[in-house]
């Protein structure tokens, strides 16, 4: 098992303070059929606020999403990681107020306007500098999920989970890296240690079967960038 391990104190002390926890949450949709029974937790998602454009977007894979958005009312968006009061919410997205949704399949994300009525206040924050992104190979990073367990009761009470790695190498469009994910991780937000910073969205594993090494994201500007050109088309 290759797992990476942060040894600063004051670094994971850092993370756990940003309360990126309240930002992330598990992605669920409404049976469209009655007659249907099958799994609906599509995944992970999370929030994030565009400072130069003052809105937040709720962001998750496309893949999650693909074969039922054009038909969803709502998703039902689920929080909970474990405190000593066991925090939890859910919250639901109605999907059919008038919002900007932004479906890109080729960079495999969706993006959802999120209006003042939607009482959203935790975020992550994009950094929307023109940074140098190759210098993230080598980067200690985090991700931020909801990794499903083989058995379905424990996914029942599943929380919020952290899995630590390092960049390995960053293409025109993908990232890199290694960590330890499963099936309901596609969606999540991967951090860079050192500086708290949203470099890409979890995508998943190259390897159908193995879900160690090596791990694909969509990096983070790529997706911000379409986010604000189609923002300013849909404005304009």
């Amino acid at each position: 098992m290759n797992v990476d391990i942060i040894n600063d104190f004051f670094l994971i002390k850092k993370i756990m303070n940003k309360g990126y926890e309240k930002s992330v949450c598990k992605v669920i949709i409404e049976n469209i059929n009655e007659n249907e029974n099958k799994d609906n937790w599509k995944g992970t998602g999370f929030f994030c606020k565009i400072p130069s454009k003052n809105k937040i977007f709720f962001i998750t894979c496309h893949h999650n999403l693909k074969e039922n958005f054009d038909k969803l009312k709502k998703l039902i968006l689920k929080f909970d990681y474990l405190t000593e009061e066991n925090w939890e919410k859910t919250i639901e997205l109605d999907l059919e107020k008038e919002r900007i949704k932004i479906l890109d399949k080729d960079k495999d994300f969706i993006a959802i306007e999120v209006l003042e009525d939607d009482n959203i206040h935790d975020f992550i924050t994009a950094d929307e500098s023109p940074s140098n992104k190759s210098d993230f190979n080598n980067v200690k990073m985090f991700i931020s999920h909801f990794p499903k367990d083989i058995d379905e009761e424990k996914n029942k009470n599943l929380r919020l989970k952290f899995s630590l790695g390092t960049v390995s190498g960053v293409g025109k469009v993908m990232m890199y890296y290694s960590g330890l994910t499963s099936h309901g991780t596609a969606g999540a937000p991967i951090i860079s240690v050192e500086k708290q910073e949203l470099i890409a969205i979890h995508k998943g594993s190259l390897s159908k079967y193995i879900f160690q090494k090596p791990l694909i994201g969509v990096q983070m500007n790529l997706i911000i960038d379409k986010i604000k050109e189609e923002y300013d088309k849909i404005k304009k």
